[in-house]
């Protein structure tokens, strides 16, 4: 039988779960090209390592943008890398689960399934990350209460109820976490003409920001690139700059989960109000923003255990359907 691999191909990382040994890999989903030879010279980490230092024909390619294929051809090569790297053998073709955004096209959808079978699958299996993500945290999604989790990646924001296995309301928004690291670079180069990377702006993020004003505000020296200048520079800021400079796209993170709750039966309500509401990904980790939501929605929010890998590890459970399917067609 081919191996299997569960495939969390995520706008930062890629992770990917391999059957009976786990998650064998989490690397940015980044990739080095030779733009005069299209030869590839690194993928990942190592990749990530050659942002601003790599000659002009060597470009960095980042294929997913906010959930979408954004390159088929480089997505190509990049699953190609990443089925080698956990182990694929090019004679033992794998069986393949992606997790993908709900907001994903039709036409999306089939061009994942083709780079992934050009790559080297054998049989190509989409599932929504927000499905994948309720089974990767535990919730009990087949059963008749209801459960609710938002996924708040680097690209996309998914917030979805289930119940009885499937889907009662879900909605999704191209925001996440590289929206914020976005915004935050552009705060820097209007309010104080510095120019960070996208490397700083993702620490000012991790270690400043916050969803909303709390009582302890700190002060930080950011440094970067004076863009009148030129000449390398540091500046001094406050958390609750980097807090208002960023509420409105946490607004949006909360309006998205709003939205899904809006659409929720009535019925579904006593649940929720038990239940609560489960967060996971990266972005989900933005201090205060639990609390945030809780304050917004009126319910208990909690991040669940290792939400960074929540999607993935659902993802790998997929192989016993995959593997019921198989078994009546041989019967």
């Amino acid at each position: 039988m081919s191996r299997s691999f569960a495939v969390d191909l995520g706008t930062s990382t890629t992770r990917v779960f391999a059957s009976s040994r786990g998650i064998v890999l989490r690397e940015p989903s980044i990739i080095a090209l030779n733009s005069q030879t299209k030869k590839v010279i690194a993928f990942g980490s190592k990749a990530s390592e050659e942002v601003g230092k790599t000659p002009g024909y060597n470009v960095l390619m980042e294929p997913l943008q906010n959930g979408a294929v954004a390159d088929f051809e480089v997505t190509e090569r990049m699953l190609e890398i990443i089925f080698s790297k956990a182990g694929a053998k090019k004679f033992q073709k794998p069986r393949v689960v992606i997790g993908v955004a709900k907001a994903t096209t039709e036409v999306e959808r089939r061009a994942i399934r083709e780079a992934a079978k050009i790559a080297g699958s054998s049989k190509v299996l989409l599932i929504e990350q927000s499905m994948a993500a309720a089974i990767g945290a535990g919730l009990p999604i087949g059963e008749p209460m209801a459960s609710m989790i938002v996924d708040i990646g680097a690209g996309t924001t998914e917030a979805a109820i289930f119940a009885l296995g499937g889907m009662v309301t879900g909605e999704t928004t191209r925001i996440g976490g590289r929206s914020i690291d976005l915004q935050i670079q552009s705060y820097f180069r209007r309010e104080y003409s510095l120019a960070i990377s996208r490397e700083v702006a993702e620490e000012v993020k991790i270690q400043l920001a916050g969803a909303e004003i709390d009582d302890r505000e700190v002060i930080a020296e950011i440094r970067g690139r004076d863009t009148m200048s030129g000449y390398p520079c540091a500046v001094r800021v406050k958390r609750s700059e980097i807090n208002e400079a960023i509420s409105d796209l946490v607004g949006q993170i909360i309006n998205t989960v709003k939205a899904c709750l809006a659409q929720a039966p009535p019925d579904l309500g006593q649940d929720l109000i038990a239940n609560g509401i489960f967060l996971t990904g990266g972005c989900a980790l933005l201090r205060n923003l639990p609390e945030k939501i809780a304050k917004e929605t009126m319910l208990p929010v909690e991040i669940v255990d290792n939400p960074m890998d929540t999607v993935v590890i659902g993802a790998s459970k997929s192989f016993q359907f995959i593997d019921a399917l198989e078994s009546k067609k041989g019967n």
